[in-house]
C-alpha cells in the first residue's frame, strides 16, 4: 500500500506541474495578438524615426521576433517530449485551449501513458516535465520582457 501512495503522489506531482506549465503557456499564447500588434506598431514607428531611434526600434523588433521564435521552438520541443497531443490546439477555441492538456476526465494526456509504464517511466516523465517547465519559465520571461520593452519604447514618443 505504501508503494501505491508513493506512486500516486508522483502522478499528482506530474499532474500539478503539467497544469502549472500549461497555464503559463496558455497565458503567453493569449498575448500573441498583443505581440503581433506591437510588432506592427514598432515597424510603423520605424518608418518615421530618427536614425538613433531607428536603432532602438530595430533592437526592440528583434527582441519581439526572438520571443516569438522561442515560443514556437518551445512548443515544437514540448510536442516531441510529450507527443500524446498535450499541445494540440488546432481547431480549438480559447476555452478548449486552456483545457487542451486534459482528457475527458480532467487528467493530462501523458498521465495515461505513465500509468502503463511503471515508476521508472513516471520518474523519467516527471523529470522531463521539470526540465520543460524551466524552459517555459525562461521563454515566458523573454516573451513578457520583450512585450514590456516594446510598450515602453512606443510610449516614449516616436
Amino acid at each position: 500500500m505504501g508503494f501505491q501512495s508513493c506512486q500516486e503522489q508522483k502522478l499528482s506531482d506530474f499532474d500539478l506541474l503539467m497544469k502549472e506549465t500549461m497555464e503559463i503557456h496558455n497565458e503567453d499564447m493569449r498575448r500573441m495578438g498583443e505581440m503581433m500588434q506591437l510588432k506592427s506598431e514598432v515597424k510603423r514607428a520605424a518608418q518615421s524615426a530618427t536614425p538613433s531611434k531607428l536603432i532602438e526600434l530595430n533592437r526592440v523588433l528583434d527582441e519581439l521576433e526572438m520571443a516569438d521564435q522561442e515560443m514556437m521552438k518551445w512548443m515544437r520541443n514540448f510536442a516531441k517530449v510529450f507527443p500524446d497531443g498535450v499541445m494540440s490546439h488546432e481547431g480549438m477555441d480559447s476555452e478548449e485551449m486552456s483545457h487542451g492538456a486534459m482528457d475527458s476526465s480532467g487528467q493530462p494526456h501523458p498521465h495515461k501513458e505513465m500509468i502503463n509504464h511503471g515508476s521508472n517511466h513516471q520518474k523519467s516523465n516527471l523529470q522531463k516535465l521539470k526540465d520543460e517547465r524551466i524552459k517555459m519559465d525562461s521563454m515566458s520571461h523573454i516573451f513578457n520582457s520583450s512585450l514590456d520593452k516594446a510598450k515602453r519604447m512606443l510610449n516614449r514618443g516616436s
